[in-house]
């Protein structure tokens, strides 16, 4: 948390993915740091320019694990594939954007 406020702060005006990899089985950690750690920078007001990314979700909703883990938490060739497609639609705008200027 303290290091997306950080980065954050460092570099106005950038915006922040931080993004939640998907694991093959929930993890009592991992669901609290995904449960807390949105809403209190959330919160806080100050940080609007990060964006929270749950693969765990969009994963379990298209049925993404077959193939797309070569073990708990790291992902295949396939499942790097399956990130950058999902994260292309968010970022090519941005980019887009930052350098038509």
């Amino acid at each position: 948390m303290h290091s997306l406020e950080t980065i954050s702060r460092d570099f106005p005006d950038i915006p922040v993915f931080a993004v939640f990899q998907p694991p093959d089985k929930a993890r009592s950690i991992y669901t609290r740091m995904l449960a807390n750690v949105p809403r209190i920078i959330g919160e806080s007001g100050h940080y609007k320019d990060i964006q929270f990314f749950d693969l765990e979700k969009i994963w379990q909703e298209h049925n993404d694990f077959p193939g797309s883990l070569v073990d708990p938490v790291h992902l295949s060739n396939e499942g790097h594939s399956i990130v950058a497609n999902y994260l292309s639609e968010y970022l090519y705008p941005i980019v887009r954007e930052r350098c038509s200027r």
